[in-house]
Parts: C-alpha cells; sequence; structure tokens
C-alpha cells in the first residue's frame, strides 16, 4: 500500500517504498514519537480499485508531504502536547506553504533550509516599498502582484551568508557529545524569507561552518524567531534534527518500523502506533548517567528566550 518509486531515506535514493510523515517531541535528549500517517502518492488516490483493496477511508485525499505534516501538528495541538517550536529538515524548511501554514498557526520554528533559499535584506525591503509608482499607461484590472518598483533584490541563502564580515562569525557549543564537545561557527542575521516576488515575514537566516582546520559541510536555517533571541539558542534549537534522525534509526534496527509490509490502510498505522509505543518505553529504560555533567531534568519548550539548555553527555 503507497509503494511507488519516489525517495527513499533508508536507500538514500530513489527506489520502489512507502514513506511515513511522523511528528515527534524533540526534547534536548531524545525524540518521542507523537504521531504519524502514511504518505499516498496521486497515482494510489485516484486508483478505486488500489483503495478499495487497501481499505483507505473515503475522507483521505491527496496531501503532500507538508500538508500531511500540518495536519500532524494541529493533530498534536489537539491533543495537548506542550510544544511552541517547530523543527524540521530542508524538504520542509524550503516549502513557503508549510512555513506560511506555521506563521498562520502562530508557531515559530528552526528549520533548515538549502543553499539557494530565497531571502531580501529589510533594508532594502523598506527602501523599496517607499519607492513611488510610475503614472500609469492605461486603465486596466488592478495588480495581483507587487509591482516591480516595490520588490527588493532576491538573494540566495549561501550568498548572504558569504557576505558577512569575518568577525560576525562565532564559534558555539551546543551540545557534550560521545566524543566531546560539539561545536562549529555560526553567524546569524536579519533577513525576509522570499520566493520570487513575494516577500514573507522577517526573521533569521543562520550559516553554519566547520571550526578552522577541520572538514564538514557548510549548513543554512531559517528561523522566524523574536530578533531579541541568542545565536547559541538558535543553535541548540537547530541541532535538534539529529534526535530525530536517531530515532529513525531506533525504530528500523530494534522494532522492525521499515520491515512490515502492510496492505491495509488500519493495520500499517497500527503497527506503525505500536512502534511508537515501543521506542518510547525502550527510551525510558535507558540506564541514567552515573556522574552527569549537570543534574536537571529535560524541561519542556516554553518561549523562544529561555536559555540555553545546560551541556550533558547523552545517555545512550
Amino acid at each position: 500500500m503507497g509503494v511507488a518509486r519516489q525517495y527513499c531515506a533508508r536507500l538514500g535514493k530513489r527506489a520502489n517504498g512507502q514513506v511515513v510523515v511522523t511528528g515527534r517531541y524533540v526534547d534536548p535528549y531524545f525524540a518521542w514519537h507523537v504521531n504519524g500517517q502514511l504518505y499516498l502518492p496521486a497515482e494510489w488516490c485516484q486508483d478505486q480499485e488500489r483503495r478499495r483493496q487497501s481499505a483507505i477511508p473515503d475522507e483521505v485525499s491527496f496531501a503532500t508531504k507538508p500538508e500531511i505534516a500540518l495536519w500532524l501538528i494541529d493533530e498534536a495541538r489537539e491533543g495537548s502536547v506542550p510544544f511552541q517550536i517547530v523543527v524540521s529538515d530542508s524538504a520542509y524548511g524550503d516549502n513557503p506553504s508549510f512555513l506560511d501554514g506555521l506563521e498562520a498557526r502562530k508557531l515559530c520554528c528552526v528549520v533548515r533550509v538549502a543553499c539557494d533559499f530565497g531571502v531580501r535584506r529589510p533594508e532594502e525591503v523598506a527602501r523599496a516599498a517607499q519607492q513611488a509608482l510610475p503614472p500609469k499607461k492605461k486603465a486596466g484590472r488592478p495588480r495581483e502582484h507587487p509591482h516591480p518598483v516595490h520588490v527588493a533584490p532576491l538573494r540566495r541563502a549561501d550568498a548572504e551568508v558569504a557576505a558577512q564580515p569575518e568577525e560576525s562569525w562565532q564559534t558555539v557549543t551546543w551540545r557534550m557529545g560521545s566524543d566531546g564537545p560539539l561545536c562549529k561557527q555560526f553567524v546569524a542575521v536579519r533577513v525576509h524569507r522570499a520566493v520570487g516576488d513575494t516577500t514573507g515575514q522577517e526573521g533569521w537566516l543562520i550559516g553554519e561552518r566547520p571550526l578552522p582546520g577541520h572538514e564538514g559541510e557548510r549548513q543554512f536555517y531559517w528561523s522566524d524567531l523574536p530578533a531579541a533571541t541568542p545565536v547559541a539558542r538558535l543553535v541548540e534549537l537547530g541541532h535538534r534534527g539529529p534526535g530525530i534522525e536517531r530515532g529513525y534509526q531506533d525504530g528500523k534496527s530494534h522494532t522492525g518500523m521499515g520491515d512490515y509490509a502492510a496492505r491495509r490502510w488500519e493495520s500499517f498505522h497500527r503497527h506503525l502506533m505500536i512502534d511508537f509505543l515501543a521506542l518510547s518505553w525502550l527510551a525510558l529504560q535507558r540506564p541514567r548517567i552515573e556522574n552527569p555533567v549537570v543534574t536537571p531534568e529535560p524541561q519542556a519548550v516554553r518561549s523562544p528566550d529561555e536559555p540555553v539548555f545546560p551541556l550533558r553527555a547523552r545517555a545512550l
């Protein structure tokens, strides 16, 4: 059910397989499974015989992965899951509709984005908005898009980060890893996210690079947290993504999350929820650290100005 040739994260390439969109509550140490739904390609949604054989409910129609993700967020809020910030990879961070949906729900985010993520500088946006319109040559329908003189230059994320002075970069340590502190260099600049002639709200564009003398890829993040948010806080939130990936690896390694050949809609999601419960139980059985760096237990994220969580080795 839902099998199609599509990108499979487990294989790292396109192949025949199933794709599940999941929602997880991420504290500084673990990613707790909350909910999930199978992604149905359009050909599956339109094939009535396949729907009948797989017992796909009538109310289930085609939805993109970002649309499913927003639905899972709504379901988590209805279930009183205590969160105010959303973290995701670039598959969702690069999607304008997903970011618009978070803004409509008044949820802040720290999402990874691609190097060609579009941004505009606030001062150029303000200057363009004050430009006088040229005289009209003839009457016509009102404009559906802003006039070109009101559109500031569109820049790529990597170009904007590269334009920042060297002294703007700072070294940030966000967590203790198994081999020592995890730290890289970061720069954060206030920009507007933008697509084409559409300019979104102002937020943070964060650039990441390895320490001098070290190898590694450059990464980029977008966040709409307030301007007063410390860079270290942005970095700590943006790097909770690896905890989510570890959760996937645990499920595929220990509970057979990626090995169940489901043929019916209900049985697939029943198996998924059993996996989630088993993984949560296993996380609770992990031994506590005898001599932790700090003693406080992880707390839920309550506000954007919450201080950076104290460093502590992760219990494996």
